[in-house]
């Protein structure tokens, strides 16, 4: 399952977000005790007022996400995972909820939370799923207590003396649980959203929507109820068919985007087939006609000495050299041993003495190095095409081509002086296949085809997008 190098790297961004706001929101307790201010303290309270050992191991835990290091981020999880055991013990051993000491559940989020850092760590597929889990329960733990502030309800009645756990005791929590998922997204349940599959694009609209939208729901029901503008029954009506219409909606665009995701999927691997289709006709010509055709003109030569001998030589010899036409024009062998700026080189000095239009070449950043086959491949081809059409339209001497690459991208552009012509009206009346099938290959790659074409020219701009090399690989072209 590939997955998505930019909302990757998103996430893992975001992931330290998450860390540095919670090591904030640490570092804010021990300053709204060193301050000791009445009035900021009765604005606090019962909110956001953390006891020192709550801001301490906030602390902590941000620091495991957002320093980036193994060592000091196990450290930082340990202590965490220590600071909530001890607490724990101490309460077992009371009996008893003692006052300003930290409340279980915290205590419970924290052995939660700084376990799954632990086994995170690790790097074992075991670990990460374990650690994965009991991240999922420290954020339901902390949206418990969401949802008795949202909703102003007592949750596990008869122990509630035990759960006290203030709204930003809560809201950290939850960014710890976001911040942990998201540090490694190619993992677990993070794998499918960061995917480019057709799972990817539903759960990326699906999962955040599933959680927001009945908790919004049910915010705006509670205060019509508290408007007085129906009764609870109404409101709970209210709510159920709210929530049917919102997730109907949501599901119908979802399955819009999944249909296109597959329309590119299938344009992609018509794409692909063809180039294996032209790979093999090549193969099959230069290797079974083609030597069939060299050991035909061998005997030949070893019966020469009659005329018509020598007409069957000359025939030989013909199609020897259309089998090598027809190989080079399927699929040139160079542009999958040696690449794309080797292949793209023979072409324009074999387009050159083919149609007498010079091509004049620039390129950055492909020398030396190889991308994927299917951009080259698609690179190659939008070229060739462009070509082409300059040949047989233009009516010039000669044509530039850059190709160039810019970070995650490779840009194709084929540009030249002669004859314009109205590429949209082309393009929609179906009158070049050329012109729509360069386009189908770009979009079949994630990326994009313009043309701008007037009476002093026209100028082919084609982007497509790289996959991400693994680290193998980067290693081997630096």
């Amino acid at each position: 399952m590939a997955h998505m190098p930019k909302l990757t790297a998103r996430f893992r961004a975001a992931s330290r977000v998450c860390g540095a706001v919670v090591s904030l929101v640490g570092a804010l307790v021990f300053a709204a005790w060193a301050l000791d201010n009445p009035t900021l303290n009765r604005a606090l309270a019962g909110h956001f007022i953390m006891q020192l050992n709550t801001g301490l191991a906030f602390i902590l835990a941000g620091t495991a996400l957002w320093s980036g290091r193994r060592v000091p981020s196990v450290l930082c999880a340990i202590a965490v995972t220590g600071v909530g055991v001890f607490m724990l013990v101490e309460h077992l051993r009371t009996g008893s909820v003692v006052t300003g000491r930290m409340e279980p559940d915290t205590a419970s989020g924290f052995v939660l939370i700084g376990t799954a850092l632990i086994l995170r760590d690790i790097g074992t597929r075991p670990a990460a799923r374990v650690a994965e889990w009991l991240t999922i329960v420290c954020l339901l733990l902390a949206m418990v207590g969401l949802f008795g502030f949202t909703y102003n309800v007592k949750f596990w009645y008869g122990i509630t003396q035990y759960v006290r756990m203030t709204l930003g005791t809560a809201l950290s929590f939850v960014a710890l649980g976001l911040g942990t998922l998201f540090a490694e997204p190619e993992r677990g349940v993070m794998a499918t959203v960061v995917s480019d599959s057709a799972g990817g694009v539903m759960a990326r609209r699906l999962y955040p929507a599933a959680i927001a939208i009945p908790i919004l729901l049910g915010q705006l029901t509670l205060i019509g109820e508290g408007l007085r503008l129906y009764n609870g029954k109404f409101g709970l009506s209210l709510f159920l068919l709210t929530s049917i219409v919102v997730f109907v909606l949501l599901v119908s665009l979802t399955y819009r985007a999944l249909d296109r995701t597959d329309g590119e999927r299938m344009r992609l691997a018509a794409v692909l087939l063809e180039e294996a289709e032209r790979r093999h006709i090549a193969k099959e010509l230069h290797d079974e006609v083609g030597q069939s055709l060299t050991a035909l003109k061998l005997r030949l030569q070893v019966a020469e000495g009659s005329e018509q001998v020598l007409q069957a030589r000359g025939l030989v010899d013909e199609l020897l050299q259309r089998v090598s036409k027809l190989s080079l024009d399927l699929r040139p062998a160079m542009l999958d041993d040696l690449g794309l700026l080797p292949a793209l080189v023979w072409l324009f000095d074999r387009y050159t003495s083919q149609t007498s239009v010079q091509v004049q070449f620039a390129h950055s950043g492909i020398e030396g190095r190889r991308v994927s086959p299917i951009v080259e491949t698609a690179a190659f081809r939008i070229v060739q095409e462009a070509l082409t059409n300059v040949a047989r339209h233009a009516e010039v001497k000669a044509v530039d081509v850059r190709v160039w690459r810019d970070g995650d991208r490779m840009t194709v552009q084929v540009a030249d002086a002669g004859k314009g012509f109205d590429a949209p009206r082309a393009l929609a009346a179906g009158q070049s296949t050329g012109l729509s099938g360069m386009r189908e290959r770009a979009g079949a790659l994630g990326g994009k085809m313009e043309i701008d074409s007037t009476d002093g020219g026209t100028r082919l701009t084609a982007e497509l997008p790289l996959p991400a090399e693994p680290p193998a690989a980067k290693l081997a072209s630096t």
